[in-house]
């Protein structure tokens, strides 16, 4: 799949699931940042890659076949908190 097949890919997956319960099984919603990240990661990939979103909220690139040995790659960007120390 070529660059510009994934970024189309991501933008059906932003307009998509970008809210809680996108697949109607309970979903996290994917964010704003995991989706920016995966648009990098697409236009630097070279080869046959597929792209979908996951259930807990990230994205995932995979390529190959069960046989013959496959390659993933997920994607996500966890937010910072604060963590207190008394």
């Amino acid at each position: 799949m070529s660059a510009e097949k994934l970024l189309a890919d991501i933008d059906s997956i932003e307009k998509d699931c970008m809210v809680p319960d996108w697949d109607g099984y309970n979903a996290e919603a994917i964010s704003k940042d995991t989706i920016t990240l995966a648009r990098q990661i697409a236009e630097n990939l070279t080869g046959d890659w597929d792209v979908s979103p996951m259930p807990d909220g990230t994205i995932g690139f995979d390529r190959g076949h069960i046989e013959t040995g496959v390659e993933s790659i997920t994607v996500i960007v966890l937010k910072r908190g604060t963590w207190l120390k008394e």
